[in-house]
C-alpha cells in the first residue's frame, strides 16, 4: 500500500504531476513566444496605463507569482482538488496558447526604460530571459487565479488572501 502522508495522493505522484502540468506550460508559453504564427499586434497605450504610469518595482509582485503557483499546487490535500486543479490549469494554458496563436500579441519596451535599483536590475534580467510577446492574455495573472481558486476551495481565507495578491 502506497502512502499518502495525509495527502490523499501520494506525493510522488503528486510531484509528478506537478513537474508534467509545469512542463506542458513551459513548452507551449515558450513555443508561442519564441515561434510566433503570424505578425504580432502591437497592445495600444490606454489611459488605464497613463494613470498607473510604470514603476520598475512592481518586477517584485510579478516575480512572486513565480513560486506562488506552484507553492499552492503543492499545498494542495486532496486528490479531487490536485486532479481538478491539474485540469483547470491545462485548460487554461492551452486555451492561452491558442489565443496567443490566432492573436499575437507585444508589447515594446523601449517606452518603458529601467533604472540601476535592484528593481530595475531584476526587471532587466526577467526582460533578458522572456521576449516581449504573449501579452494577453496574461499567463501570470490567469494561472494565479486558477490558484487562488482551487487553494480557497481548500481554505477559504487562504483563496481571498491569494485573489488579492493575483
Amino acid at each position: 500500500m502506497e502512502a499518502f502522508s495525509g495527502r490523499g495522493i501520494p506525493p510522488q505522484k503528486h510531484f509528478l504531476i506537478g513537474l508534467g502540468i509545469f512542463a506542458v506550460y513551459g513548452v507551449l508559453y515558450l513555443g508561442a513566444q519564441h515561434f510566433p504564427l503570424r505578425e504580432p499586434t502591437l497592445v495600444p497605450f490606454t489611459q488605464w496605463d497613463h494613470l498607473v504610469g510604470f514603476n520598475a518595482h512592481w518586477v517584485w509582485v510579478y516575480i512572486a507569482a513565480y513560486p506562488y503557483v506552484p507553492v499552492v499546487f503543492f499545498s494542495l490535500r486532496s486528490r479531487k482538488l490536485v486532479l481538478a486543479y491539474t485540469r483547470s490549469y491545462l485548460i487554461l494554458t492551452i486555451g492561452s496558447v491558442y489565443i496567443f496563436a490566432l492573436w499575437p500579441t507585444i508589447l515594446p519596451r523601449a517606452p518603458y526604460p529601467t533604472d540601476a535599483t535592484w528593481a530595475g536590475i531584476a526587471l532587466e534580467w526577467l526582460r533578458g530571459m522572456d521576449a516581449p510577446t504573449n501579452c494577453l492574455p496574461s499567463l501570470h495573472v490567469a494561472t494565479s487565479l486558477v490558484s487562488s481558486w482551487w487553494i480557497g476551495v481548500q481554505n477559504r481565507l487562504l483563496g481571498i488572501l491569494g485573489f488579492i495578491f493575483s
